[in-house]
């Protein structure tokens, strides 16, 4: 089983179109959640993996040129992480957010 905080549905005749609609709101939800959160982390963790490997690769060289490595590696992580977020994000606002309005103008109804 997975360790998810979705619950899972074992009777299908009792599961009502409200609790669908929770449902799906909670997944959504969690899209939005990865984007923030995880996606950050995972940026970070890459981040710390090539500069760990480039202090070993790199000890040969002179401290100037290692230094020069490590923010080039950085500026670059850092960069397509931005660039992806931004992506993601707006893809977000413009296909799941609206979703997300409509199913909850229909719980208030």
């Amino acid at each position: 089983m997975s360790n998810s905080g979705l619950k899972l549905i074992d009777d299908s005749e009792r599961f009502n179109n409200q609790e669908f609609i929770h449902s799906q709101l909670q997944k959504l939800r969690l899209r939005h959640t990865i984007l923030k959160k995880h996606l950050i982390t995972y940026g970070l963790i890459i981040f710390l993996a090539i500069n760990i490997g480039y202090l070993v690769v790199l000890e040969p060289l002179s401290i100037p040129t290692r230094i020069a490595a490590h923010v080039g590696a950085t500026l670059f992580v850092f960069t397509i992480m931005w660039i992806t977020i931004r992506i993601k994000r707006k893809k977000y606002d413009q296909e799941l957010k609206p979703i997300i309005e409509d199913l909850e103008r229909l719980i208030k109804m």
